[in-house]
């Protein structure tokens, strides 16, 4: 949020009694805090697009969690309909399956219990990091600082070019090279290898313990039971493989480049220069000041803040957060509640227990919005009950007119609205950015994941059954591509754009993720052979990248 512009210029200005000395002080002063907020964007901007464990820093816990998620799903599937198994082998297997999956749960939780972990807390290490180079970053700036201070009199700018460009080269580098380092990051390192065990136990339980447990499944209503239980930890072990292959394949990419990061090019040395003449012109804004409080400027800047700061904007972001995933858990719903009344027509189709394993994960996932829904409604409560009391802003006017205009006593005079007003919109913005971090998790980890998974069902169990011509199973087919279409309107009615490039179309790495490459004579090297799954976007912030096939 971007304070107003006449309250810039009387924070600027608020000592401006003295006009030689405060021209200096005042144009080195809003100089280092241009040059130190363009320098920390393009810093945290190289980090977050480096590759290697930069890029999974969140993603290893939140694949892990996602694991364990599917473990419970499968566990609370099991312990519902178990009492339907009559052939105690069958019994047996699934319960050694079911205790190992209880297993890994508690252990997930012991440990989130002894790190008192209620975050991510990969993301947590991450962060630290960087605060700690960042504040390492601010002190080689400083210096640049006092380097140019020393030098006012004769100052030209371009000769700080070169050591401006350096410093920045060498503190992305330092940071990029820690966060890279696997054996280093405690916290990063122990959930990646809980990470990669869970992904071997699920092999084994998959590829073996699976199979042998549907080949001693001897009655129909013992596999439905069964296959219910395996869809999850199918569903979770196809979404895991591919996790950990993304990972393994990005960690290998973690060597740092010179060329990565933004080159000393004319657009860098662009942005040095503009530095350079607002910090000037801001500086000879200071005689300004004093015109601005004599002519209403505190009820204008009131005004200003009464603006931004109500809370009916933040509640209306979250209402239509919550009503956008109300709408994606009514076209599920309607497609459960389709089965539930017309289950009975499919026993005797070939395909009953591929719809009846469709049903029950549209189940799950309306289970799984849900959650993100009550999740995301509880956090949110507890960040609104955060924003500023009116009354607090209040008082702050009360104490801006009762100050005697004639005091010389200036400099007191506007520090106090300063610090008051600093509270005041940084509290707002803080909470703001909360709000909008909380909005994306659930769009993207709750109802684009479930929509995403939906479109794999479509792709690989739907397809199966578009060639039946037994009319109950039609009429299911019909049904779903009725959903599936109704999800990707509601997408769109929220301004949510899919990305779903064509056979030949370019590889483009913002919005694709090849998850495969092969040769293929008919396409051309980096075209698209084939859509795996959507991506999805809003406007140029790409939420979740298309996976694809490509040419090699």
């Amino acid at each position: 949020m971007k304070l107003p512009m006449d309250y810039d210029i009387l924070k600027k200005g608020k000592t401006a009694f003295d006009a030689n000395y405060q021209y200096k002080e005042a144009f080195l002063k809003n100089f280092f805090a241009e040059l130190k907020d363009v320098l920390y964007s393009k810093f945290l901007n190289s980090i977050n697009n480096g590759c290697g464990l930069i890029r999974y820093n969140e993603k290893i816990y939140d694949y892990y969690k996602r694991i364990i998620d599917y473990y419970k799903t499968a566990v609370e599937v099991y312990d519902l309909k178990k009492g339907e198994i009559v052939s105690e082998e069958v019994i047996q297997i699934a319960n050694g399956i079911e205790d190992i999956l209880e297993c890994q749960i508690n252990k997930f939780d012991e440990v989130n219990e002894k790190t008192g972990n209620q975050s991510n807390p990969i993301f947590e290490e991450k962060e630290k990091i960087i605060d700690m180079n960042l504040k390492m970053f601010s002190k080689d700036i400083l210096i640049i600082y006092e380097k140019i201070g020393a030098d006012f009199d004769g100052l030209n700018i371009e000769d700080y070019f070169m050591d401006i460009y350096k410093m920045y080269f060498s503190a992305v580098k330092n940071c990029f090279i820690q966060l890279n380092d696997i054996d280093s990051r405690r916290i990063a390192s122990m959930y990646y290898e809980f990470l990669k065990q869970e992904w071997e136990s699920l092999s084994v339980i998959i590829k073996v313990q699976a199979d042998v447990l549907e080949r001693k499944t001897q009655y129909p209503e013992e596999y439905t039971v069964i296959q219910s239980f395996l869809m999850s930890l199918r569903e979770g072990y196809q979404h895991l493989s591919k996790q950990i292959n993304e990972m393994e394949k990005g960690f290998k990419e973690a060597v740092f480049y010179g060329d990565f990061i933004n080159q000393f090019d004319d657009d860098f040395k662009k942005e040095i220069i503009l530095c350079f003449k607002k910090s000037k012109k801001g500086s000879e804004d200071y005689k300004k000041h004093f015109e601005y409080c004599n002519s209403g400027f505190i009820e204008k800047l009131k005004d200003n803040f009464e603006e931004v700061a109500r809370i009916e904007k933040i509640e209306a972001k979250i209402e239509e957060m919550i009503f956008f995933a109300e709408k994606i858990i009514s076209k599920f719903q309607f497609l459960y509640n389709y089965w539930k009344l017309n289950s009975e027509n499919y026993r005797e189709t070939d395909f009953n227990e591929i719809i009846v394993g469709i049903s029950e994960t549209v189940n799950i996932k309306i289970q799984n919005i849900r959650e993100g829904i009550f999740e995301f409604t509880d956090k949110s409560k507890e960040i609104i009950m955060k924003i500023p009391a009116s009354e607090k802003y209040d008082k702050l006017f009360i104490f801006c007119k009762d100050f005697d205009e004639k005091s010389d006593d200036i400099d007191n005079y506007v520090n106090g609205i300063i610090i008051k007003f600093d509270k005041l919109f940084n509290k707002y913005r803080d909470i703001s950015n909360k709000i909008e971090k909380l909005i994306l998790s659930l769009k993207r980890d709750s109802i684009l994941f479930e929509v995403s998974t939906f479109e794999e069902i479509m792709n690989y169990s739907v397809s199966r059954m578009r060639n039946s011509q037994n009319m109950y199973v039609e009429e299911f087919v019909q049904n779903m591509d009725f959903v599936f279409d109704e999800l990707n309107q509601v997408l769109s009615v929220v301004g949510v754009e899919i990305i779903a490039p064509k056979p030949h179309d370019a590889f483009n790495g913002k919005e694709h993720e090849v998850i495969m490459a092969e040769k293929n004579s008919d396409f051309k090297k980096g075209e698209v052979i084939k859509l795996m799954n959507s991506g999805y976007k809003e406007g140029k912030y790409v939420i979740l990248r298309a996976n694809i096939i490509a040419a090699k």
